[in-house]
């Protein structure tokens, strides 16, 4: 057992060296346990405890200033770091309707389309709305965009008639086939 000779604390633990109060070194307790046999001498002290952060405030001189603190740091004593300024939002254009329902009806008249005959309607409408999209968007790029969708809707459309096409020819090739024979 270890004692602290200013504030008379006694330690138990071994390992300890110091007061864990004031920063005392400590002194061996012959008194508590006298057939206790000491394997390490107590190591010499090393450094001092520094004094606690109320006792001290850094003080510039009185004919200089302090340097300017870095970025998010402050010598004042409350808040003792500020956090950056948040990033700014970018703002983006309203996408233009008619490139949005170019797009949709495209797809519509691809995938539903192509089962049931509904593309026959839906793909014109989908070009047209896609070139109209296109040059409003031409006309004005600071209020619209949506330039990919209206090249979907218009290519996605004419896809349609071009399967369409092909599947007119096949069956007409294979009536024709099937005719001959």
């Amino acid at each position: 057992m270890k004692y602290c000779p200013t504030c008379k604390r006694t330690f138990t633990d071994p390992t300890l060296g110091f007061c864990i109060e004031d920063g005392t070194p400590l002194v061996p307790d012959d008194s508590a346990d006298s057939q206790a046999t000491a394997i390490f001498n107590a190591p010499p002290p090393t450094a001092q405890m520094p004094p606690r952060p109320t006792e001290y405030a850094p003080q510039p001189p009185q004919d200089k200033a302090w340097p300017p603190a870095p970025y998010g740091w402050s010598r004042e004593s409350g808040q003792v770091w500020t956090p950056p300024p948040p990033p700014t939002i970018r703002e983006s254009k309203p996408q233009s309707g008619m490139a949005i329902a170019s797009m949709i009806l495209g797809l519509v008249s691809v995938t539903i389309g192509l089962c049931c005959y509904v593309g026959v309607l839906t793909a014109p409408v989908a070009m047209v709305l896609g070139f109209v999209a296109l040059s409003q968007i031409k006309k004005n790029p600071e209020q619209y965009s949506g330039k990919p969708m209206a090249i979907v809707g218009i290519v996605s459309g004419a896809l349609y008639f071009v399967i369409l096409v092909l599947i007119i020819l096949l069956y007409g090739l294979a009536f024709l086939v099937g005719g001959l024979s």
